[in-house]
């Protein structure tokens, strides 16, 4: 089957009923999910968009369904790494607090021994300064 039909998209998706997905049954990037093509320099939905719509302007194909798997053309559009980037932000930081099960230190205020820095990065960072000065200085005390 030649790449540049159709049915070559079609004949190695099915359906989700529930999400209207296109799922690409072939072979996938194993650390992003996304159809993969052997050799070809695209992703599968890459590939989807330009086969419905043409040639693309823009670097990134989004997914409006946020599904790495995805190939429909209805759920494609093009944009920008920071568009697609936006599209996503609270996927991705919620789904970074769930790998580190809490909010990361450099959010939030902290105190340290009746101290409050503005930072966990900035009280290590003093800290860590303080430290090394005691120990330059401690056989003069």
């Amino acid at each position: 089957m030649d790449i540049t039909d159709k049915r070559y998209i079609l004949d190695r998706t099915a359906v989700d009923p529930d999400t209207g997905c296109w799922e690409w049954t072939k072979s996938r990037y194993t650390t992003t999910g996304y159809g993969q093509l052997g050799y070809w320099p695209h992703t599968a939905h890459r590939l989807a968009y330009i086969l419905w719509y043409g040639i693309l302007t823009e670097k990134v194909v989004r997914h409006l369904c946020h599904n790495p798997g995805c190939c429909n053309p209805e759920h494609l559009v093009e944009g920008s790494h920071k568009d697609n980037y936006d599209d996503s932000k609270s996927t991705h930081h919620a789904a970074n607090i769930a790998k580190r099960g809490r909010v990361a230190h450099n959010r939030h205020r902290v105190e340290i021994d009746g101290v409050e820095y503005d930072s966990m990065a900035r009280a290590r960072a003093v800290l860590r300064k303080s430290y090394k000065w005691l120990q330059e200085h401690a056989t003069r005390l």
